[in-house]
């Protein structure tokens, strides 16, 4: 397959899923990546049912070591990653006051740590994963960027 592979996170539903089925429409291979593993499914369903190849894995995104799992999966199922979007997030919507540390901890790890990608060495990214977007620095050296292919 000469296709392209793309990679966006919380792609089962809302902006991702739309991300997703762009992707698809133009000829790219999709992997999904998202917690809801029933949403997950029925995005994928849709997508193959219009004759997208997709890969869909469940992963939270603030565990490092389940997106780098995640990353090799896709790249022995679909072939090298080209491009790969974060668009998962946690959000909780209550007065400032009411919110507990916790979820304070889990917005923050979902929607800003979370959007590093893969950890790898930032001289390998172009070549592993080609067009990635990189989100802000999660404290182990990962410093945002773009890496064109």
């Amino acid at each position: 397959m000469n296709e392209k592979v793309a990679v966006v996170t919380g792609g089962s539903a809302g902006i991702g899923l739309a991300t997703v089925q762009a992707l698809a429409q133009q000829g790219w291979a999709v992997a999904i990546i998202a917690r809801d593993e029933a949403r997950l499914e029925q995005a994928a369903a849709m997508l193959r049912q219009s004759g997208a190849r997709v890969l869909a894995i469940s992963a939270d995104v603030a565990d490092a070591e389940a997106i780098d799992a995640a990353a090799d999966r896709i790249e022995a199922e679909l072939g090298t990653i080209e491009a790969w979007v974060n668009n998962a997030m946690s959000t909780v919507i209550a007065a400032a006051d009411k919110i507990i540390p916790q979820e304070y901890a889990r917005v923050t790890a979902t929607t800003y740590l979370a959007q590093s990608a893969p950890s790898c060495d930032f001289g390998q990214v172009g070549e592993r994963f080609g067009n990635v977007a990189f989100g802000i620095d999660d404290g182990n050296h990962r410093r945002g960027q773009f890496a064109p292919s």
